[in-house]
């Protein structure tokens, strides 16, 4: 049973996308399964597993703790993808939309950009309209003095 098809059968297909993605840098941990928005990491996942994940996780909000990564050194579970110390204090360059973007669909990757580019825009006008309105005060302020 694939995560397709039971999204699908208890009609969930409206509010939940899946992305097949590459290797992630775990590979000795797959197959992986990371949901987002949470990103929680489910390891080593089989498909008698799915069933749980989706009735678990996606249905009632809860972690299936046997599926989650252990951290080798601490041997701690890390059950969202961000906390895995290896991973924790590395910026993604290169792979920053690995897991995010289906990699056969270029259109995941334009609206991906797009977004980017538009949230950087009302950055930059954000910031604009912030100077601006710190001129109008302090040349108010001149003004009186």
């Amino acid at each position: 049973l694939s995560f397709l098809d039971e999204i699908k059968r208890r009609n969930l297909d409206k509010e939940i996308k899946v992305i097949i993605t590459g290797c992630h840098g775990l590979c000795s941990k797959g197959p992986i399964v990371i949901i987002y928005p949470e990103g929680i990491l489910y390891c080593e996942v089989s498909q008698d597993d799915v069933q749980e994940i989706v009735e678990e996780t996606l249905v009632k909000g809860r972690t299936v703790e046997r599926l989650l990564y252990r951290d080798p050194i601490s041997t701690e579970l890390v059950p969202h993808y961000s906390d895995i110390p290896f991973y924790k204090k590395q910026k993604r360059v290169l792979l920053k939309n690995c897991g995010l973007l289906d990699p056969e669909n270029i259109n995941d990757y334009i609206a991906r950009e797009v977004m980017h580019a538009i949230l950087d825009e009302l950055e930059i006008r954000n910031i604009e309209a912030n100077v601006i309105t710190v001129g109008c005060i302090a040349n108010a302020y001149s003004a009186r003095q």
